[in-house]
């Protein structure tokens, strides 16, 4: 007879009739070799990195699972990489590494490069004790903020920044009022002041017609009503968005509001201000170019994105989230601040950086505590995700 090796789990010891085996009550593994009169059982202990129950062998399988996915999805475009995914929805293996790489196939489809990436991960080092106690402090009012703002458009420009964006938006998601109208709010008071920071009106005793601030908002009917009701600094020209030119010798170039039904307008009249005046200020203030009914989330959606992240400073932001307010006034870095009932001004620092936190990072930094400890095990840390690669492509 052939000698034979088997390896089996027992749990009594019964005799075999027919083949003259005793099997003893043992887990460990039996090696098997014959005998003249019957099979002699000889104890072999198991490796100490072998599974020895059903719980251990099938979290050994996930684990296996899980390291060919991430194998997969690091070779896969995001396409692909989404429908293998999904394809896996339902296996509940551990999706740590497999979702970190999904997440850079993401950020490389909407542009982001491996330093973007590496930056990204800066994001934890600014949430330190260290960082976050050089905050910047948020605005007490909203003259406060206004006082801030024009002074961080009068830092900028000296310091030879000319495509300026300001975002503020302190609705914290109600819309009872839009977009537009609460740009309205905030850019009426601004305007003097930006006007004085930045010495836009023409000079006293200068001839009638000389241009200062073109100002142009998104329909006419709005830049009518301002140009009855609002005091607006000397020699500022309104206009409405369209088939608007710019205008020979203004001082600057002040976009409120604009969308993605502005997208040419915006476009050409950067290319006119290249083209005849580059050294003007050209701001935008509270710009929502990228609109997924009307861009999607091809081309045009990612060139639009890089034509403001590349070409324009945002050097005043007060946003309110939920849970808390992203702000920021250049040259100062960005600071995320958390909702703290017991904090002095009903907020704590979460994070400070030269980096602008992405929205996931936003929630993790607000709400450290609502995430799943392990982080990479379970059906519910996987299908969040993928919730969150799907909410990416979205913000495309």
């Amino acid at each position: 007879p052939h000698a034979m090796r088997l390896a089996l789990c027992v749990g009594l010891a019964l005799p075999h009739a027919s083949s003259g085996l005793l099997i003893a009550p043992t887990s460990a593994r039996l090696a098997l070799t014959p005998s003249p009169r019957h099979a002699t059982v000889k104890l072999r202990e198991p490796a100490d990195d072998q599974p020895r129950d059903s719980l251990s062998l099938e979290r050994a399988a996930m684990a296996k699972q899980a390291e060919e996915l991430s194998k997969a999805v690091e070779g896969l475009g995001p396409a692909d990489a989404a429908r293998l995914l999904a394809s896996r929805v339902t296996e509940g293996a551990s999706m740590g590494k497999a979702l970190e790489a999904l997440e850079r196939a993401r950020q490389e489809a909407g542009g982001q490069t491996a330093d973007d990436y590496a930056a990204a991960e800066a994001i934890g080092r600014g949430a330190s004790a260290s960082s976050v106690a050089m905050a910047d402090e948020l605005p007490d009012s909203f003259d406060d903020s206004i006082s801030r703002s024009a002074a961080a458009l009068a830092d900028a420009v000296d310091a030879g920044v000319s495509r300026l964006v300001i975002e503020f938006d302190t609705s914290a998601g109600d819309e009872t009022f839009t977009l537009l109208s609460r740009t309205m709010q905030f850019t009426q008071p601004l305007l003097p002041r930006m006007a004085a920071a930045l010495q836009l009106e023409p000079a006293e005793g200068a001839e009638d017609g000389m241009p200062g601030i073109q100002l142009l908002l998104p329909d006419e009917g709005t830049a009518a009503m301002v140009r009855q009701k609002w005091e607006l600094p000397r020699g500022t020209a309104v206009g409405s968005m369209g088939r608007i030119q710019l205008l020979q010798g203004a001082t600057a170039l002040v976009l409120v509001s604009p969308g993605a039904t502005e997208v040419a307008t915006v476009q050409r009249l950067l290319k006119a201000v290249d083209a005849d005046a580059p050294a003007t200020p050209v701001l935008m203030i509270n710009p929502k170019l990228v609109d997924m009914q009307s861009t999607g989330y091809g081309l045009v959606g990612r060139e639009l994105r890089t034509l403001v992240a590349d070409t324009f400073e945002v050097v005043f932001c007060l946003k309110t989230l939920l849970g808390g307010a992203l702000y920021r006034a250049f040259p100062r870095d960005w600071a995320l601040w958390r909702e703290d009932p017991g904090a002095p001004n009903g907020y704590a620092a979460a994070y400070s950086g030269p980096r602008r936190p992405g929205a996931d990072e936003q929630d993790e930094l607000l709400f450290p505590d609502d995430g799943d400890a392990g982080g990479s095990e379970g059906g519910a840390s996987f299908m969040d995700g993928f919730a969150k690669f799907v909410k990416g492509f979205q913000a495309l």
